[in-house]
């Protein structure tokens, strides 16, 4: 098991020693793992301390904005500081830089579903298959999205492509065999 698998306070027990470590990869890691940590549940020395941490993080990830993956990292540890206006700006960099780069694509996908846009979301999945016919990853997307959307249809079409390109998936192949029994296909799901 990784520190990411760990409840966030017994993270933040873990990490607290590390906020201040010399070594900045190190802290810019120790950023990322605590960015969901609510501030307002330490001790304001211990809140400015990750505060300081964090706009190091954001410092270190804006000084590299070339890069469509640390723009995406930089997304990703927005919304888990719940700052989804910052990390929509940061995907739509990231894709400024790098149009077809999947991870973002992807990430922004789902955060307009947390967002409840997801007609942008569909568009942006279907533009992100016809760039990767083989991601299983994104047919997995939007599979999930055609579900929430009750497009039966569409959606085991797209989880049967998530599945038969990722079959040993487990989340894949158990969605596509849950989306099979919704429809009444029994004995292919049980195959």
């Amino acid at each position: 098991a990784s520190v990411s698998d760990l409840p966030v306070p017994n993270r933040y027990q873990l990490l607290q020693p590390l906020i201040e470590d010399p070594v900045k990869y190190v802290r810019l890691e120790v950023a990322r793992q605590l960015a969901e940590l609510p501030l307002q549940q330490l001790p304001e020395i211990y809140a400015n301390q990750l505060l300081s941490l964090y706009a190091e993080f954001i410092e270190a990830s804006e000084f590299n904005a070339d890069m469509p993956g640390t723009m995406t990292d930089l997304a990703l540890f927005y919304i888990n500081r719940g700052d989804y206006v910052a990390a929509e700006s940061s995907l739509d960099h990231a894709l400024l830089v790098s149009s077809e780069y999947l991870p973002a694509i992807l990430n922004l996908a789902d955060l307009y579903r947390m967002l409840e846009r997801e007609n942008e979301g569909e568009i942006l999945l279907q533009r992100a298959i016809e760039s990767y016919p083989d991601s299983a990853d994104t047919a997995h997307a939007l599979g999930l999205l055609y579900i929430r959307a009750q497009r039966m249809d569409l959606a085991r079409d797209h989880l049967e492509t998530a599945f038969n390109l990722a079959p040993d998936n487990a989340r894949y192949v158990l969605v596509y065999v849950l989306a099979l029994e919704r429809l009444g296909e029994i004995p292919e799901a049980v195959r």
